[in-house]
């Protein structure tokens, strides 16, 4: 079974979200200080290359490979699912 959550957004609680990262990353920042945020900058970009490096193409692009099962489009293997709401089920 799976299941669907639907919500509302709250402008007021992202802007207070997003005033709390601002400040948290200001604290950060001012606690790690210069040198320790030029050494999480190499990191980070060191990090960034490793993630950019293609795997070995065999693994990944053979049809056959069981890293990469192909998928069925049969819909009765994806299960059943159903909304619902605060008023109780929806239905389409």
């Amino acid at each position: 079974m799976c299941v669907q959550v639907r919500g509302k957004p709250s402008a007021s609680v992202s802007k207070e979200m997003n005033s709390q990262e601002k400040a948290r990353l200001t604290l950060q920042q001012s606690s790690l200080g210069e040198e320790a945020l030029k050494r999480k900058e190499e990191e980070l970009e060191e990090a960034m290359e490793k993630n950019e490096v293609l795997c070995r193409g065999v693994v990944l692009s053979s049809p056959l490979s069981p890293l990469t099962p192909t998928p069925t489009l049969d819909p009765s293997s994806h299960g059943t699912h159903q909304q619902f709401s605060c008023a109780g089920p929806i239905t389409d």
